[in-house]
């Protein structure tokens, strides 16, 4: 079923162009080495242009174990994602628990209120939508790890 619902999102998502075009892991045609081109291309153009580029790259630690359900959940309208599908992840997310196992000795169990289920195939869909408006221009993302890069020139002179 999972499978399924990804899908579906997945193609509501892709034909309403509503992920970023920022965006390129855990997406058909938007692979590594796409996004490889592309900020060489833009680093390129601003080395010829303005003398200097700059890029940070970043990664969030544990990234699919963040994404807070509650927020997740109160993005959807903003997508105007269909209600079936809605209602289906909201159920899929709602009162999900741990329980943690160290030596042979358990916990109570948990109840947790953000995280995605690893192993998932819907996880990773998600996670785009997740961190989805974060995309801003000149930052650009594949999957969990994200390069921040602009145009600068610098001059130093002085007099």
């Amino acid at each position: 079923m999972e499978r399924t619902v990804n899908n579906r999102l997945l193609t509501y998502l892709e034909d309403n162009d509503l992920l970023s075009d920022r965006q390129y892991g855990f997406r058909q045609r938007r692979s590594t080495g796409n996004l490889l081109v592309y900020a060489t291309h833009l680093w390129g153009e601003a080395l010829e242009k303005y003398g200097e580029a700059l890029a940070v790259a970043l990664d969030i630690s544990k990234a699919f174990d963040k994404v807070w359900h509650d927020g997740l959940i109160a993005k959807f309208p903003a997508y105007d994602i269909p209600t079936s599908l809605c209602t289906w992840i909201s159920d899929f997310l709602r009162e999900r628990s741990i329980r943690v196992v160290v030596d042979g000795c358990s916990s109570d169990l948990l109840t947790i209120n953000a995280g995605v289920p690893h192993g998932s195939v819907l996880s990773a869909t998600l996670f785009l939508l997740h961190i989805n408006d974060l995309l801003k221009p000149g930052i650009f993302r594949y999957a969990d790890d994200s390069t921040v890069a602009e145009r600068y020139f610098f001059s130093a002179r002085t007099r």
